[in-house]
């Protein structure tokens, strides 16, 4: 069966198809850690058109980094790898092509292998850069980076799967991906700033998320986690630090 080469309009459609599923189950975990997956039906869709744009470019800066390096791997190939000639006297037709399918096999495992190498690399210099996840939830972080790293290695490496379940376990990357997303939203938390309340004497709440007609916001001094809708026209004002006077 030959290979079918999609079209950018077909590779556009499976994107943003992605880029909301990620979107859908990252906004349920959010919400579903703040205990306020009722709230979900009332927000402005705004937000999650929003969430699906970012979600999108970011799949495309990965797949061009992916082909970034692909190039990077194939340059460093080309400039160490040492060079055998072979006269084609010597050798059958079914022989070379044998060898050529086994090269690119080792190309494309070794190459596999470069990726997963450059992803653990950059995982560790997340952490070091913004370690809010990893620090409020060590376990979680392991968990989907793990998880990513094993589904890929499955897909890529396991060719005797069937199509249906190489869906699924990019179906189970993609979760892991968007509990990751949802995780470090829930993370950043910390460091919203607050909204004021018009006729509310010093009570503030954190922002969680804002549109354009409500700012959907947390009361992180409750010991439940309180949520409530506030209207843009009963705000007061929206700060990001709170100074000792108020």
């Amino acid at each position: 069966m030959s290979n079918k080469k999609l079209s950018v309009a077909d590779f556009i459609t499976i994107v943003t198809a992605i880029s909301v599923a990620i979107t859908a189950v990252t906004q349920a975990y959010f919400y579903f850690r703040l205990d306020a997956l009722w709230l979900m039906p009332l927000i402005n869709p705004s937000i999650y058109f929003l969430e699906v744009v970012k979600v999108f470019l970011f799949l495309l800066i990965i797949i061009l980094a992916t082909f970034a390096l692909e190039e990077l791997y194939a340059y460093i190939i080309r400039k160490t790898r040492v060079k055998h000639k072979l006269r084609l006297s010597e050798i059958s037709t079914q022989e070379l092509s044998k060898a050529l399918i086994n090269n690119r096999k080792l190309y494309e495992r070794n190459f596999l292998w470069f990726y997963l190498v450059v992803i653990v690399i950059l995982s560790f210099v997340f952490i070091v850069l913004n370690p809010i996840i990893f620090i409020t939830n060590p376990f979680v972080f392991g968990m989907i980076i793990g998880g990513v790293l094993g589904c890929i290695l499955i897909i890529f490496l396991e060719k005797s799967l069937a199509k249906v379940l190489r869906f699924g376990i990019l179906g189970i990357a993609i979760i892991l991906i968007s509990i990751f997303n949802a995780e470090m939203k829930f993370g950043q938390l910390r460091d919203a700033p607050y909204v004021y309340v018009k006729g509310e004497l010093n009570e503030k709440y954190r922002v969680v998320e804002i549109t354009q007609d409500q700012v959907i916001a947390l009361n992180d001094k409750s010991k439940n986690l309180e949520i409530r809708l506030i209207k843009a026209d009963q705000i007061k004002k929206i700060v990001a630090e709170v100074s000792p006077n108020q």
